[in-house]
């Protein structure tokens, strides 16, 4: 005999007995990678869905290097084959200039690094090293 319990207080609970068997339904997670600060898969629990935003969220935000304008979500089709890429302009949600975008479990909010990001921290590195060794030999 099959029973499903979804019980919310303890005394709902009931007694188990030698040879039942117990399920516990896979969880349904999102995915956050790329440059962010706490890249990995969310549990979206109670929540059937969660936004782009609230993922990012999850993620603890933007890396230093992240191009917000250019984030995908990666869905799989319906055949469950090829993944559809939505671009999400990250930056312009953020500003209340677009809509947040719904995602789906197993969906992959990808955010990629920012070449020119990259290039002005490289530079600010380098003239802060360059600065400091002028500093240091200077005395």
């Amino acid at each position: 005999m099959k029973r499903i319990m979804n019980a919310q207080s303890p005394e709902e609970n009931i007694q188990i007995q030698p040879f039942d068997v117990i399920s516990v339904p896979k969880a349904e997670l999102v995915y956050v990678v790329g440059n962010v600060k706490k890249s990995g898969g969310f549990i979206l629990g109670d929540r059937e869905r969660v936004t782009a935003l609230q993922a990012l969220s999850m993620a603890e935000g933007l890396d230093k290097e992240a191009a917000g304008n250019g984030a995908k979500i990666l869905r799989r089709t319906a055949n469950g084959g090829e993944r559809q890429e939505i671009l999400v302009a990250l930056s312009e949600i953020l500003k209340g200039k677009k809509a947040d975008v719904s995602m789906e479990p197993d969906d992959i909010l990808f955010i990629p690094s920012s070449t020119g990001k990259k290039l002005a921290l490289k530079s600010l590195e380098a003239a802060v090293t360059i600065g400091t060794g002028l500093a240091v030999f200077r005395r």
